[in-house]
């Protein structure tokens, strides 16, 4: 599959994913489901996925850590944040 396709397919099921279990969870769970996701499309992935750095010739152990890798090119950090609330932005602070 061709990355600009892959990388759709991929935004689709974390889009499906988030929509299935719903906000307010922690980034290990919304991994989790994403890892889901990915196995039942048949998509090649790994997780999570850790690798050695190397900086100025040296090798870095487990300088490297995603949570998911899929195909061996596309790396996915999964993130959440606390809902925003109405009026979160309306006043203005220094």
């Amino acid at each position: 599959m061709e990355y600009r396709a892959l990388t759709g397919r991929i935004i689709g099921l974390a889009i499906e994913g988030h929509r299935t279990a719903g906000p307010g969870l922690l980034e290990s769970v919304y991994a989790e489901c994403m890892a889901l996701e990915l196995e039942a499309a048949a998509i090649h992935f790994q997780s999570p996925a850790a690798g050695p750095v190397v900086y100025k010739q040296r090798m870095v152990p487990l300088g490297f850590r995603a949570d998911i890798v899929v195909s061996d090119a596309i790396i996915l950090e999964i993130k959440a944040v606390r809902p925003l609330t109405s009026g979160m932005f309306s006043k203005r602070t220094r």
